[in-house]
C-alpha cells in the first residue's frame, strides 16, 4: 500500500513539472507574437514632421531617346560628371529606381528640382530643352547661371504651357562646364534627360503643406513634393522635411548634398 501511494505522488509530481514546463515552453512564444505586433503596427505621421514610406516601385518603360540624340541616364549609380569627377555632377531630385528619369507631375505650370553642385564662375552656360513626345514643339532657353551650387528649380517654357493631362513630354537640363582655369578651357556639358508626364491630382487644400508633400510623394509626384516643402526650406535651412524626402529617394550623393540650400534659379532671359 505505501508503494502504491509513492507511485501515485510521484505520478502527481512528474505531471505538474510537465505542465509548468510545457507553460514555461509556450511563453516565449506569446512574447515574440506580441513584438511581431508591435514591430508591424503603423506609425503615425506628425503634422509638424514628414515620414515618407519608401514603396518598391514598378519598372518604368523603356527610356525615350533624348532631343538630342544623347543616351539616357539614369539615377541608380552616381554618373561621372563631365570632368571626370564621380562625386560632382549634375543631378534630378528623383527616386533611385535604376532605370530613366521618369516622373509624374500635376501641376499646370510645375517646378523640377535638381542639384547642381558647380561654382558660378566654372559655369559657361545653362539651357533648358524641352518638347513633347511627337517632337511637334521643340524649345531652348538660355537660363541665368546659379550663384552657388545648390538645389535649384526650373519652370517650363512658357511657349509650352498649358500642358496636356495624361500626355507626355522630355525636359532636359544642360549645365556646359570648365573643366579647369585655363585660358583655352573648353566647356564640357553635363546634361540630365527628364520624362515627363502630367496626370491631373491635387491634395484638398484644407490639408497642411507637409501634408500635401506627403500625398504627393507617396502617390508619386515627387517634384510636387519637393515645391510643397522647399518654402519650409529656405525659412529654415535645417527644417528636417526636406531632407526626410529626399533620404526616401536613395539618392546616392545624399549625405554630399544634404546641407545645401536652394539657389535662386532659374528664369529664362531669353528664348531661341
Amino acid at each position: 500500500m505505501i508503494g502504491i501511494n509513492l507511485l501515485s505522488k510521484l505520478a502527481k509530481l512528474s505531471f505538474s513539472i510537465i505542465y509548468v514546463l510545457f507553460f514555461l515552453k509556450l511563453v516565449p512564444i506569446k512574447i515574440a507574437n506580441s513584438l511581431v505586433i508591435a514591430q508591424n503596427s503603423p506609425r503615425k505621421t506628425l503634422d509638424n514632421h514628414l515620414v515618407f514610406q519608401q514603396k518598391q516601385t514598378q519598372a518604368p518603360d523603356p527610356p525615350e531617346p533624348d532631343p538630342e540624340g544623347n543616351p539616357p541616364t539614369t539615377t541608380e549609380e552616381p554618373k561621372r560628371g563631365p570632368c571626370g569627377n564621380m562625386n560632382e555632377s549634375l543631378t534630378a531630385l528623383l527616386p533611385s529606381t535604376g532605370n530613366q528619369n521618369k516622373v509624374l507631375i500635376s501641376q499646370e505650370k510645375p517646378k523640377f528640382w535638381f542639384y547642381v553642385p558647380y561654382e558660378r564662375n566654372s559655369i559657361n552656360s545653362v539651357k533648358l530643352t524641352w518638347t513633347d513626345k511627337e517632337r511637334k514643339n521643340y524649345l531652348t532657353e538660355d537660363l541665368p547661371k546659379p550663384i552657388k551650387p545648390g538645389f535649384v528649380s526650373v519652370s517650363v517654357p512658357s511657349q509650352a504651357l498649358p500642358l496636356k493631362n495624361s500626355k507626355q513630354y522630355s525636359l532636359m537640363l544642360t549645365i556646359n562646364v570648365y573643366c579647369d582655369d585655363s585660358p583655352d578651357a573648353k566647356a564640357e556639358p553635363d546634361s540630365v534627360p527628364i520624362t515627363v508626364q502630367v496626370q491631373e491630382f491635387h491634395p484638398p487644400q484644407s490639408k497642411t503643406a507637409i501634408q500635401r508633400a506627403q500625398i504627393y510623394a507617396e502617390k508619386g509626384f515627387v517634384f510636387d513634393a519637393l515645391t510643397q516643402i522647399a518654402p519650409l526650406k529656405e525659412k529654415n535651412p535645417k527644417d528636417p522635411n526636406w531632407n526626410q524626402l529626399l533620404r526616401s529617394m536613395n539618392l546616392k550623393n545624399f549625405k554630399a548634398i544634404t546641407t545645401k540650400p536652394i539657389v535662386d534659379c532659374c528664369t529664362p532671359r531669353s528664348r531661341k
